[in-house]
């Protein structure tokens, strides 16, 4: 799966650089009202959302050899909840 090695080691990256001055992050923005009405709210979520990213990437490689389907199934939802809810919840608190 050298796709999705390629995958993890430019995740890993993103997480080093600012969301704003990287044009490659584009392609993984979290574009939601909330995330929009907040600069603060922004770099937090996608802060976040890089690890979630990472880590659903190693256990994607390590579901590999598991084949578990189940598996996928919750990895793909936490990828999608997690960075959604975290900045949710960010804009609940006022940030």
């Amino acid at each position: 799966m050298p796709g999705l090695d390629i995958s993890i080691f430019l995740r890993v990256h993103l997480l080093k650089i600012d969301p704003i001055m990287n044009w490659f992050q584009s392609i993984f923005f979290i574009k939601v009202p909330w995330t929009l009405n907040s600069q603060e709210n922004w770099n937090r979520t996608h802060r976040l959302a890089a690890w979630v990213f990472v880590i659903a990437g190693l256990i994607l490689i390590l579901n590999a050899f598991l084949q578990q389907f189940w598996l996928i199934t919750v990895v793909i939802s936490c990828i999608i909840v997690l960075p959604v809810g975290y900045s949710f919840l960010l804009y609940r608190k006022g940030i």
